[in-house]
């Protein structure tokens, strides 16, 4: 008996091919599934390679996330996460969204039910991002002040398009701060391609994933009402409330 070669199979999903019952279409069943699952990993380790997810938030799963969250808000969060992880969509006040603002405002005092910082934003949103690297799609995560730099970098180097192109086009991308990005009241073209950039994706229904410091309104009074009215229309926007968690990890 010749053998068989199973190097195609990662070409096709396995819930769309048939075998039959018989010892052998028993075995190239088996022997097809080992070698999706292998081809779903090297797929994974590649999608992983090019999101440039920083090296500290590579861990955070959403598993990782419920371990340590501990406010109502905070669970009620993670549960939003889950579900736009797993569906792609989360419903909205009207309508089903595929994109997630959070946000926390830090406040006066010490106390860390009041602070803002550290509640898990972040790892939230890259929770999700890790979820969606394993079902296939091609991410990209940037905190936004390197976002800035990195566009900036592109109009002394003459591609400043192809990399506007590419942060637009993206099937998934997280701005990891974006509050930052309208504390100087400078016009800058960086912040400009944000503005672009966030636009396109807003018309294009893209899946965004954003983290921030600001509500939306005080980004539309103080800073930006183009990006502000962007964000609100295509995101489920949360402020998360809790104890800070980076004392928890």
């Amino acid at each position: 008996m010749g053998y068989l070669s199973f190097k195609t199979f990662p070409s096709y999903r396995i819930e769309d091919c048939e075998f039959c019952d018989c010892q052998t279409g028993q075995w190239a069943a088996a022997a097809a599934e080992i070698a999706n699952e292998k081809h779903k990993q090297k797929t994974s380790a590649a999608l992983m390679s090019t999101a440039l997810i920083p090296t500290r938030f590579q861990n955070y799963t959403l598993g990782s996330y419920e371990a340590v969250a501990e406010s109502d808000s905070q669970k009620k969060a993670l549960m939003i996460a889950r579900k736009l992880a797993e569906t792609g969509k989360i419903q909205g006040r009207r309508e089903a969204r595929n994109s997630l603002y959070l946000y926390s405002v830090p406040t006066a005092g010490t106390g860390e039910e009041k602070s803002g910082y550290g509640v898990g934003k972040t790892a939230l949103c890259t929770g999700i991002m890790l979820a969606w690297i394993e079902q296939g799609k091609r991410c990209l995560w940037y905190e936004a002040k390197a976002l800035l730099s990195y566009m900036r970098l592109g109009i002394r180097e003459g591609d400043y398009e192809d990399r506007k192109r590419r942060l637009k086009e993206v099937e998934v991308l997280l701005i990891d701060d974006l509050g930052e990005v309208w504390k100087s009241e400078e016009k800058d073209t960086g912040r400009e391609a944000i503005t672009e950039i966030i636009a396109h994706r807003h018309d294009w229904e893209l899946p965004t994933l954003i983290t921030s410091n600001l509500s939306i309104e005080t980004m539309e009074k103080q800073y930006s009402a183009k990006v502000a009215e962007r964000i609100a229309e295509m995101c489920l926007v949360m402020e998360v409330v809790g104890p800070n968690l980076r004392k928890r990890r």
